[in-house]
């Protein structure tokens, strides 16, 4: 698959995760805690497993719930821009909007649905994303510096 082609599935993926986000963030906020109630049943009773008086806010879980699906999003969009690729400069200033650009909408979106909207919800939710898109187009340049070197693990060709 060509590059171009290749790139406009991660496009195609990182539009379709950003809509799945903005239509979970449409659910008010007893329908979201409903939904989100039988993962932090399942983590307290993980824990409880590990001690038994230990108790997980359901923040914590909330919060590591949005970390896992910005993470997605940052990959996604590093696949997007083919980074670790291409120079930095060429796609650095439409990556960091894009990163920024999700949190935005989903936290307007937000708003509509009596659920509030939170700027420090942006700022984390885009951390996340760009922690992983920095983790992805680093592992991506390393791999493509192992091809070049002939899959030498010592970095010498030959």
């Amino acid at each position: 698959m060509r590059n171009r082609s290749r790139r406009a599935v991660w496009r195609a993926a990182a539009v379709v995760w950003l809509l799945l986000m903005l239509a979970a963030s449409c659910f008010s906020q007893e329908e979201s805690a409903r939904q989100s109630g039988w993962v932090w049943r399942l983590v307290q009773s993980v824990a409880a497993w590990f001690s038994p008086e230990a108790a997980v806010p359901v923040w914590v879980v909330r919060k590591a719930a949005h970390a896992a699906e910005y993470a997605v999003w940052g990959v996604l969009l590093c696949g997007a821009f083919d980074a670790g690729r291409r120079r930095p400069r060429r796609f650095m200033a439409p990556a960091l909007l894009c990163i920024l650009a999700g949190p935005v909408c989903d936290e307007t979106v937000q708003i509509f649905s009596q659920r509030g909207a939170s700027l420090a919800d942006v700022w984390l939710d885009a951390a996340f994303a760009a922690a992983a898109f920095a983790a992805a187009a680093l592992i991506r340049r390393a791999v493509r510096k192992h091809k070049q070197n002939g899959g030498n693990t010592d970095g010498i060709k030959g």
